[in-house]
């Protein structure tokens, strides 16, 4: 996958020059100022090799930019290279104050601009590789020690620990179903201690007394299951904080060493109250959607609807009552659905309205005869749409349909 680089100048033409020159060897983003840019960047700076800026531009200029920047912790390691055609001799000097790696006045040489390029990605790339290789050996070294020693240091372990883990996050010691926590971050200590707990106090507290035997035992069976299986495992408990408030967490548990009968374990701890909360929530609603869809006064189907077939998403209960069907008999005595009943006569003005459906997007109300199962001929009106669902090839055609009978028989 090609790198990325984005180029920031209100000047269309000084954007078209730099994509000229770098396009070959990368892929380009394009922003006219800085409010443009930053926006660019929170959607892409995973990917964003390098930042080409101009200084003087409207809504936010090349000043601001490497100001905001700067002042984000992530965003601050992109590379990024002034080119501008300002000749303000402080200019220089601020823009690498305010941290530009480059500064490059108009005009400039097309070389020079490719070199400095490809210098400022290698120097980037480089200084990520050495950072992964001295995390790498930290813990390198860390399984060293514990392997080799007699026992576990706790000071050794920060080097492990995550600090900047966005959940709660903590190393465990687990031996003949005994939990001692060694070392936490301070998210853990937040999450399931309350906010007058600090990471020392937390230490020395026992999870395991913020849980009820059910979720005690849960826990303890995932400690078994990840010793037992050598690999991680997770489980979902409920604990009472701190603060007095019953939390949803999901633990995720994984032995990182073994020495005779202790287990060291790496932890994390995600508060998923708010996400048990809303499927909660939501399966409250489906069961609300679906009483009320079962009481309607009306067969309501969702389904493909092709020549010689009819494939069922949904069918409420009433569809199959209003034909005179149990939903076994209809499945069983019309295995091509709706298309089995319909009047041949009609059929052809119902295969219109679905086509109408999805030709138009627009909802089509039609009325047809079909045959009920104890061979009565009835009338029915039906209010259709047609939509597209995930997981679903065909249009889905959403109908509701009543029988109008009665109606069709006083009007002759």
């Amino acid at each position: 996958m090609a790198r990325k680089i984005l180029i920031v100048d209100d000047n269309e033409s000084n954007r078209e020059e730099l994509r000229e020159i770098l396009s070959e060897n990368y892929e380009i983003l394009e922003a006219e100022n800085g409010q443009e840019a930053l926006t660019i960047i929170k959607h892409y700076f995973r990917v964003i090799s390098v930042i080409l800026l101009d200084i003087d531009m409207p809504v936010m200029d090349g000043y601001e930019l490497l100001k905001q920047l700067n002042n984000h912790p992530i965003f601050a390691q992109i590379p990024s290279i002034v080119v501008t055609d300002n000749t303000e001799e402080e200019t220089e000097e601020q823009t690498l104050r305010m941290g530009a790696d480059i500064f490059i006045r108009v005009p400039y040489n097309q070389n020079i601009i490719k070199y400095h390029v490809r210098n400022v990605i290698k120097m980037r790339e480089s200084i990520s590789v050495v950072n992964d290789l001295q995390r790498n050996n930290k813990i390198n070294i860390f399984n060293y020690e514990i392997k080799n020693g007699t026992y576990w240091s706790p000071e050794s372990l920060d080097m492990v620990i995550l600090h900047s883990y966005a959940g709660g996050a903590c190393i465990f010691e687990y031996c003949n179903g005994n939990i001692e926590v060694l070392r936490v971050n301070e998210r853990y200590t937040k999450e399931i201690f309350g906010n007058d707990v600090d990471e020392d106090e937390a230490r020395s507290l026992n999870i395991m007394d913020y849980m009820d035997q059910e979720n005690k035992k849960e826990m303890l069976a995932c400690i078994r299951q990840a010793i037992e299986m050598d690999k991680e495992a997770s489980c979902e408990l409920q604990l009472l904080t701190g603060d007095y408030e019953i939390i949803c967490v999901r633990v995720t548990v994984k032995v990182i060493s073994v020495l005779k009968n202790r287990y060291l374990f790496y932890s994390t701890v995600i508060n998923a109250s708010a996400q048990t909360e809303a499927v909660q929530k939501e399966r409250s609603v489906a069961a609300q959607l679906r009483a009320i869809i079962q009481n309607v006064n009306g067969g309501i189907s969702a389904a493909t609807f092709g020549v010689g077939r009819t494939g069922y998403i949904y069918v409420n209960e009433q569809y199959y009552t209003m034909f005179g069907y149990t939903k076994e008999q209809f499945h069983e005595e019309a295995p091509n659905g709706l298309i089995d009943l319909i009047h041949l006569d009609d059929a052809e003005a119902v295969y219109r309205a679905a086509d109408e459906n999805i030709r138009t997007g627009k909802p089509t109300q039609i009325e047809y005869r079909v045959r009920k199962r104890d061979g009565t001929q009835m009338w029915v009106r039906s209010n259709s749409s047609a939509c597209y669902m995930e997981g679903v090839e065909d249009p889905v055609h959403i109908a509701v349909s009543y029988d109008i009978t009665k109606e069709k028989e006083e009007e002759l």
